[in-house]
């Protein structure tokens, strides 16, 4: 990278190439701020362990149970042979 001297014409201007290249390239330059939302009741669409703004289906509900049961994480639950076959859809 070339010495420019600090707040020169060429160093301006270099720093706006660079910056143009991470527009293009989709890099890491910060979305522009967003109004704050209002804040929401507290049990409007968050699910009951109050994670995400989806609720759990009832496999996800299931495995993390069944995971919970058998002392081990979600991962390992999912593939227990035995988490399928006792999964029963309403």
């Amino acid at each position: 990278m070339p010495k420019f001297a600090k707040g020169s014409v060429e160093a301006r201007s270099h720093m706006a190439h660079l910056r143009s290249l991470r527009k293009k390239k989709g890099g890491s330059e910060e979305p522009p701020m967003s109004p704050p939302s209002p804040p929401s009741s507290p049990d409007s669409s968050k699910s009951e362990a109050g994670e995400g703004l989806k609720k759990k289906s009832p496999w996800i509900k299931y495995v993390a149970d069944y995971a919970h049961r058998n002392n081990m994480n979600y991962f390992e639950a999912l593939k227990d042979p035995q988490v399928k076959q006792g999964y029963h859809k309403k």
